[in-house]
């Protein structure tokens, strides 16, 4: 199979060797990974799955035929009087139940009328997708290993913990030839999600590609902090990676580092926070910065990244 790389530096090297002769694909989530492989535009483990589906007749939907999908199905299986609040509460559960797993027929063992429910309305929207041959977003790449799609070699960059359907995606489309790039250091636990993972992808026949870059970039130290590393030195001292067990932690971690930025008189418009969640950090945000009394809705820029295009949300 391919080759796993931990340091980013050897990877994009043969990568970029790899992409210049045109014999791949390469696989770059955001703008700012694109730009690493020299790519024009972003291009997903999503995006590749949604064109093997074109190709075979089924269209990804978009977030507002989604919601009218869900809604539809919800009405007929339930009948609820709040309809609209159904929906959003029931939105997200739904969402991640499709996006763990190609199968969800286990949630009939479970004997609660909500579980029991949960399933039904889960069966409704399923059926009505496939008789318009649609396909929801969080399932994409199910759907597209569904096809025994053709493997094809791919330079995958930009997902560091990859969750369980890309993961199955990426056994089941790359070629023998293909890269990836996976950060791990050396001390981190046998047991990490990344440890765990190069053990099942060398078990099918991948091979890991440790070999230590002369010089490592600042991605390369920075993930090494993010695992545990804390002997790692960054110039300047500013250059911090931070993990938080929740994301009102982190909201409140991030917000308590501005506010003392603020008092130590860093001016508002030079702060910015980025994120790629609007629907759950702008409103989350906004709740602790006022708790904070941090002025995110004055001069600090909250920004918004779709698929590394940004837009600004806050006004600054």
């Amino acid at each position: 199979m391919g080759i796993i790389y931990k340091h980013s530096s050897p990877f994009l090297r043969a990568a970029q060797a790899l992409l210049k002769k045109g014999k791949a694909e390469a696989i770059a989530p955001t703008r700012q990974t694109a730009r690493c492989l020299k790519q024009q535009q972003p291009y997903s483990l999503s995006s590749l799955a949604a064109e093997l589906l074109w190709q075979k007749g089924q269209r990804v939907l978009n977030p507002l035929e989604q919601y009218q999908q869900l809604k539809q199905a919800i009405a007929t299986t339930l009948n609820p009087t709040d309809l609209e609040g159904t929906v959003q509460t029931w939105r997200r559960a739904m969402q991640e139940l499709l996006q763990a797993s190609p199968n969800l027929d286990g949630l009939k063992a479970f004997n609660t009328p909500k579980i029991q429910q949960l399933h039904q309305v889960i069966q409704q929207y399923q059926a009505q997708l496939q008789e318009t041959k649609t396909v929801d977003p969080a399932a994409v790449l199910w759907q597209a290993i569904a096809l025994g799609p053709v493997p094809q070699t791919l330079c995958i960059y930009g997902y560091p913990d990859p969750q369980v359907d890309e993961i199955a995606f990426i056994e089941a489309i790359a070629a023998a030839d293909s890269l990836l790039y996976l950060p791990h250091i050396d001390g981190q636990s046998l047991f990490s999600p990344q440890a765990e993972l190069i053990k099942r992808l060398q078990g099918k026949g991948w091979h890991l590609d440790d070999s230590q870059p002369e010089t490592q970039s600042l991605g390369d130290r920075l993930s090494q902090k993010f695992f545990g590393q804390n002997s790692v030195n960054f110039e300047p001292k500013t250059v911090q990676a931070h993990v938080y067990p929740n994301w009102e932690a982190e909201a409140r971690g991030t917000l308590g580092q501005i506010k003392q930025l603020l008092q130590q008189g860093v001016a508002a418009r030079k702060i910015a926070i980025v994120t790629n969640e609007d629907n759950h950090w702008g409103p989350l945000l906004l709740h602790v910065a006022q708790e904070y009394e941090v002025p995110l809705s004055g001069e600090l820029c909250l920004f918004l990244v779709y698929g590394g295009e940004e837009r600004k949300s806050v006004s600054c």
